[in-house]
């Protein structure tokens, strides 16, 4: 949910490069926002190909996600 509030914030757009996010339908919700937060480089250090996208976000995640999304 937070990448999805992070995506919106920055207008939706749709990234052309997509990503094989396993354990995420493509139709799902935050689908676009991920492979938008991955091309932007906001999980950097992050195995997207068995991630855990329904996981909750720490804090100390938040953080790095707002201070990439501002850089």
């Amino acid at each position: 949910e937070f990448i999805t509030f992070i995506w919106r914030l920055a207008g939706m757009p749709i990234s052309d490069k997509k990503y094989d996010l396993s354990g995420i339908n493509s139709n799902d919700y935050s689908y676009d926002a991920i492979n938008w937060a991955i091309n932007e480089g906001l999980f950097e250090y992050f195995d997207y190909s068995h991630g855990n996208f329904d996981a909750n976000c720490p804090r100390g995640e938040a953080v790095w996600i707002l201070y990439n999304y501002y850089n």
